[in-house]
């Protein structure tokens, strides 16, 4: 009798798992029909993303984004990264710049970020509330700006 009834639950568990197998087995096959969707779906985002970087970095070469140099009326001018913006004040439209190389009164500097691309003279500049005539690498110097920039904006040098 014993023996019986280990069988008898036997096949009732067996039939227990086979039906809940059949039951669930339509749930799998969207469980695995939507995984397969996301995945599709992350790579068709993938390859517009990388698309788009292909494109920005071939128009940037024609541009002379990444060799430093620039067109401009009279033919091409090359720049020289000299620093980055720290901090900006807004009410007063000066940025900061954190000097990783020299910079003078009178020179024309280049401000690139993600938001900003603009080029302009250096009229004055001050350290610690002083003007200077010059800044050396290390300084962080205050200049007013012609437009709002952003932390990390790259300084580049226009050298003629």
């Amino acid at each position: 009798m014993k023996a019986f009834l280990i069988g008898l639950l036997f096949l009732f568990v067996l039939g227990f798992l086979l039906c809940a197998g059949i039951i669930l087995f339509p749930f799998l096959m969207l469980l695995v029909l939507f995984l397969r969707i996301l995945i599709v779906l992350a790579l068709v985002i993938f390859s517009i993303w990388l698309l788009g970087k292909i494109i920005i970095l071939f128009f940037e070469e024609l541009r002379g984004g990444k060799t430093g140099k620039r067109e401009q009326k009279g033919g091409t001018m090359a720049e020289k990264e000299i620093g980055v913006i720290s901090h900006y004040f807004g009410k007063v439209s000066v940025g900061i710049i954190a000097l990783n190389d020299t910079l003078k009164a009178g020179e024309t500097i280049h401000i690139k970020g993600a938001h900003d691309d603009f080029m302009q003279k250096v009229e004055s500049m001050q350290i610690e509330h002083a003007d200077v005539k010059e800044a050396k690498k290390g300084d962080a110097v205050g200049i007013k700006v012609a437009h709002p920039v952003h932390e990390h904006d790259k300084v580049y040098k226009i050298i003629a």
